[in-house]
C-alpha cells in the first residue's frame, strides 16, 4: 500500500522521485503522451500515404516511382512505431509467426533503394517496388487471422503453379 501512495504522490508531483540510472532518464526523456503519439502516428501516416500517391505521378520514371513509394512505405512503417512503440512494434515484427514476411519486406525496401540509387536499373528497381509491394500485403496479412491462407488459396487457384 505504501508503494502505491508513494507512486501516486510522485504522479501528481507532491514527492519527488529517487534518482534514477541513466538509461531510465534517457527512457524518461522519450515517453510520449497518448495525444502526441496519435498526432505523430496519423502524421506520419499521412506523408507516407501522400508519398506513395505522389509516387504514381512519376510512374513512367521507375526509379522515381521507386524512391517516392519507398519512401511512402518506410513512412507508413514508422508511424505504427509511434503507435505502439518502436521495442514492441520490432518484437511484433519478428515474432516467429512473421519473421519471414517482415524479413522480406524490409530487405526489399533496402533492395528497392539500392537498385535505384546504386545501380540505377530501371528493371531491377520495379522487380523490387513489386517485391516489396507483396512482402507489405503479406506482413499486412500475417496481423488477420486466417488471410495468409486465403491469400496462398486465391494465388494457387489464379496463377498456374
Amino acid at each position: 500500500m505504501e508503494t502505491s501512495t508513494a507512486a501516486f504522490l510522485q504522479a501528481v508531483g507532491l514527492q519527488k522521485r529517487p534518482p534514477q540510472g541513466f538509461l531510465e532518464e534517457v527512457n524518461d526523456q522519450f515517453t510520449m503522451g497518448y495525444k502526441k503519439r496519435i498526432t505523430l502516428f496519423a502524421l506520419f501516416l499521412l506523408v507516407g500515404l501522400a508519398l506513395c500517391f505522389l509516387s504514381t505521378m512519376v510512374l513512367f520514371s521507375p526509379r522515381s516511382f521507386a524512391k517516392f513509394y519507398t519512401l511512402g512505405t518506410v513512412c507508413i512503417l514508422c508511424s505504427t512505431f509511434f503507435l505502439m512503440g518502436p521495442a514492441k512494434q520490432f518484437r511484433t515484427m519478428f515474432h516467429p509467426s512473421r519473421l519471414p514476411a517482415s524479413t522480406i519486406y524490409i530487405l526489399s525496401i533496402f533492395g528497392t533503394l539500392y537498385a535505384a540509387l546504386s545501380l540505377k536499373s530501371s528493371l531491377l528497381t520495379m522487380v523490387m517496388v513489386i517485391v516489396q509491394f507483396s512482402a507489405a500485403v503479406w506482413y499486412g496479412a500475417s496481423f488477420i487471422p486466417y488471410c495468409q491462407q486465403l491469400l496462398w488459396g486465391t494465388a494457387q487457384n489464379i496463377l498456374p503453379v
